[in-house]
């Protein structure tokens, strides 16, 4: 099992377009246990920078470790929605199990070195870059309609975020 996980995350990262096309036939399930464990990872390695950074542990960090676990799995399920909806605005058709897989997978790289701050957004844009093929292949639609439905969703997450930040200030 740890083999063929690490053996997936090289492959979506080096070859993402056969990572995709073999995802086709793998469960709903696998795809969420491969993101369920990279979240660990990646709330882990930023539990340990805040703790390295803060040099002292208190009761309050408990949040710089659940904190990440529950935002990637909130931005899944509304991230997944977001895009299904985009997907069938632009001719999708296979249904919501595809487009979440796309959205797993395509986490990858964000999840390994999101938490590091001098990367930046490079692996944000880097699983921007790789839920549109994932998009593509997993819904069978042109590059250029699932490069449309990641943007529909950054757009929506984008004007949630300032309706949001509207309310607060």
């Amino acid at each position: 099992m740890a083999s063929s996980f690490v053996k997936d995350i090289q492959n979506f990262i080096l070859s993402p377009v056969a990572a995709f096309r073999s995802s086709r036939q793998s469960s709903i399930a696998r795809a969420f246990l491969y993101y369920a464990v990279l979240l660990v990872l990646h709330a882990a390695a930023s539990f340990l920078l805040v703790m390295a950074t803060l040099r002292r542990v208190d009761a309050g960090l408990s949040g710089a470790f659940y904190g990440p676990i529950l935002s990637g799995l909130a931005i899944l399920a509304l991230g997944g929605l977001v895009l299904q909806i985009g997907v069938m605005l632009l001719g999708g058709r296979r249904g919501l199990a595809p487009t979440c897989k796309a959205a797993m997978y395509a986490a990858t790289p964000w999840l390994l070195f999101g938490w590091f701050p001098m990367v930046g957004p490079i692996p944000v844009l880097w699983s921007l870059g790789l839920l549109a093929i994932g998009i593509r292949e997993l819904q069978g639609i042109s590059l250029a309609r699932s490069a449309g439905v990641v943007l529909f969703a950054v757009v929506v997450g984008f004007v949630t975020l300032l309706i949001s930040l509207s309310r607060i200030v």
